[in-house]
């Protein structure tokens, strides 16, 4: 049997077992087989036999049974197949079997009493007549090969949580039949590390499919690289047209949070080639939650709920939109329903975390993060927000298992070791706080202070500033990791390598800002040029103070407007609530895609509590009077209804900057070094604290 006919075959089979979802993902992969393509395949397939039918005479009775299946009456389409047509039929033995499976689930999510359909922790009668299914079964596959039995072995050692013994029955049934989709897909959800892809593809023949299997594993395991790139590319020229691989390739941008890249290939698909399609319509609508695009959200949840509102990818897109406006009752209800229609949707039950912690509520949280884990353990952002809401909790020894969880899908992600180090150093486990640092920092670290060291000595007694400036630029540093090395190191006694961190902090900071770098483009000096900050005569004040408020009302502009439009009739009826996002940052790793450095949050009012708002990886700025935490209080907006975080304006520089500033002015006046003390307070000259750093600098000058 050739490739072509036997991926033909597959298709047909799978789509008369009701295995309808892989049926229509490989009959959409062999109409985008090109003849450039099907040249590439091997002619023929060996140990792969087209499927013998039954006689006549039962084929009516399995047809019945069909028929039954295909109205979900599933207890009636098994009661319908004869012991004696199981014996002789393939096609019998899986509708029945699949069918015993199906009843099994059903009757699981009637018992529920949560309302989820999820299964009781400990039920005897259940799993006796589980392993009683099994055992038939497997005697069933023993006496006649079939990769479809294999799968179905697979399933039922996932509800028996066997996922050692599930994995083996899915590689044996891919090995079968290497266009078993379904078992592919199985085979992906169970892998949780790059060393299980590499031993499950080492246990198969290298096909078209197992390349596949390893772009999606890989892809849903958060890694990205160029080998993944290479493969998707060589696959788009295999099957041109199939937007399934422009959708992967597109969570890839998102993996690595080029946002707009994968916007740009999302709306491709959903918005052009295939506007009702659905596979990964949630990371969609998480990039659009992320660059904050509430119209695009609103467009798309609208569009959804005419095509289909009873789907769980539908309810999910309305609640990230409440979400995004700060309903978060009404967002914890589209969740629940979306759960309710599919109890085993991971990315709900992550976003059903995110919220409750957003309503203050963290044992729902770690409830909903758990279940996500159960059903997805892949899922970073669930194993993340355990780590937030344990560390919110004060429990932080659980708190960095969980962290170090995450970090271990997401080893090159920042976040995940600046995290680590937090609960290292509230822990005082100083010395590892720093290496996790320096993990998340990486090499450039090393380049930046040998670049301060150069400076320091080039200029032992001149302001290094504006020169260090331009060589930290593009290295890609966090101002607000390299100042909490500083923090650290002054808790050890390490004053030299805290006034390093601090200079690096403030460094970085002014390398982030395109106001500060225009003023020094044409500035070859090597000492700060304080008028050149000033625009159109502006204080700096004003520039600071006033620019972040205006963005705060820029960005909830319209937000009644979209509500308007939109009509979420037969929404859940809850109470519409209201409140801050009060989310420390990283609980919700799918917002805000910048850390802490490069995100400044104007708090209003009552809404949520400052222990939420203040980020949980920086010091505790109501416990170290050198964060400032005031400096920021002059920046609030009364009018604005919510908390709202806004990506840093040219003048807008984040807290720690102006804790170095102070840290490095006072550092330098114990020091005698009074132009250095001057040089730092100027660059803080807008705040209160600046100021009076710089009036003591002029009265310690006239009393000489």
């Amino acid at each position: 049997m050739s490739q072509v006919e036997a991926l033909e075959t597959t298709i047909q089979e799978l789509s008369w077992r009701g295995l309808v979802e892989s049926a229509k993902w490989l009959l959409e992969l062999r109409l985008s087989l090109t003849a450039d393509g099907m040249s590439s395949w091997p002619k023929e397939l060996h140990g792969r036999e087209a499927e013998s039918d039954t006689s006549s005479a039962k084929s009516a009775e399995l047809m019945l049974a069909k028929s039954y299946f295909d109205c979900r009456e599933f207890a009636r389409s098994a009661h319908a197949i004869a012991p004696d047509l199981r014996r002789s039929s393939r096609k019998a033995r899986f509708l029945y079997f699949y069918c015993e499976l199906l009843l099994l689930q059903r009757r699981v999510a009637e018992e529920d009493e949560t309302g989820f359909g999820l299964p009781t922790e400990n039920d005897p009668e259940r799993d006796m007549e589980t392993a009683r299914t099994m055992h038939e079964l497997e005697e069933m596959c023993a006496e006649n090969a079939d990769s479809y039995l294999d799968y179905l072995l697979g399933l039922y050692a996932i509800e028996t949580k066997q996922r050692e013994l599930a994995a083996e029955h899915f590689i044996r049934s891919v090995s079968r039949n290497a266009y078993n989709w379904a078992s592919w897909r199985e085979l992906a959800s169970l892998t949780a590390s790059t060393n299980d892809v590499s031993r499950m593809l080492s246990s198969v023949d290298i096909s078209d499919m197992s390349r596949i299997f390893r772009v999606v594993a890989l892809t849903e395991l958060h890694k990205s690289d160029d080998s993944i790139e290479e493969e998707l590319e060589a696959l788009n020229r295999t099957f041109p047209g199939n937007h399934f691989f422009t959708l992967l390739a597109a969570v890839q941008c998102h993996n690595v949070q080029d946002f707009e890249g994968a916007k740009t290939l999302f709306e491709r698909v959903y918005m052009g080639q295939d506007p009702f399609r659905l596979d990964y319509i949630d990371h969609y609508s998480n990039v659009l939650f992320v660059l904050d695009q509430r119209k695009s959200l609103a467009y798309l949840a609208r569009r959804l709920m005419e095509t289909d509102r009873h789907r769980p990818e539908t309810c999910t897109v309305i609640g990230n939109y409440y979400s995004n406006i700060g309903e978060h009752e009404q967002a914890v209800a589209y969740f629940r329903q979306a759960l309710q229609l599919d109890a085993r949707y991971a990315s709900a039950w992550t976003l059903m975390g995110h919220e409750y912690v957003e309503l203050k509520n963290p044992h729902a949280a770690i409830e909903s993060y758990r279940r996500a884990i159960d059903f997805d353990r892949r899922d970073y952002r669930a194993w993340y927000g355990l780590g937030q809401t344990y560390e919110m909790l004060e429990m932080h020894y659980y708190a960095l298992h969980y962290f170090e969880r995450a970090a271990a899908l997401k080893p090159l992600d920042a976040r995940m070791w600046n995290a680590i180090a937090g609960c290292f150093e509230k822990l005082g486990r100083f010395h590892e706080a720093i290496r996790a640092l320096r993990r998340a920092l990486g090499p450039a670290l090393d380049t930046a202070a040998g670049a301060l060291d150069d400076e320091a000595t080039a200029s032992a007694d001149e302001p290094t500033t504006t020169r260090l400036v331009s060589l930290v630029a593009g290295l890609g540093l966090d101002a607000h990791y390299v100042s909490r090395l500083a923090t650290i190191a002054e808790k050890l006694g390490d004053i030299d390598q805290a006034w390093r961190c601090n200079a690096l902090a403030v460094a970085i900071a002014l390398s982030n800002d395109d106001q500060y770098r225009d003023s020094i483009s044409g500035n070859s000096s090597g000492g700060l040029a304080p008028a050149g900050i000033m625009q159109n005569g502006q204080s700096e004040h004003t520039v600071h103070a006033t620019a972040p408020a205006a963005n705060a009302m820029t960005a909830t502009t319209g937000v009644s407007d979209h509500l308007d439009q939109m009509d979420l009739t037969d929404s859940p009826s809850t109470t519409h609530g209201g409140g801050g996002r009060s989310v420390r940052h990283g609980v919700r790793t799918r917002s805000r895609a910048a850390s802490n450095a490069t995100v400044l949050t104007y708090a209003t009012g009552s809404a949520g509590s400052p222990q939420l708002r203040r980020s949980s990886t920086m010091a505790d700025i109501s416990q170290d009077p050198r964060a400032l935490a005031r400096a920021t209080s002059g920046m609030t907006n009364p009018d604005h209804e919510r908390t709202t975080s806004i990506e840093r304006d040219p003048a807008a520089l984040p807290v720690e900057f102006a804790s170095a500033c102070v840290w490095l002015s006072r550092f330098a006046k114990s020091r005698g070094n009074d132009a250095q003390a001057r040089h730092y307070a100027s660059l803080i000259g807008y705040l209160d604290e600046g100021r009076s750093l710089l009036k003591q600098l002029d009265r310690s000058t006239a009393s000489r």
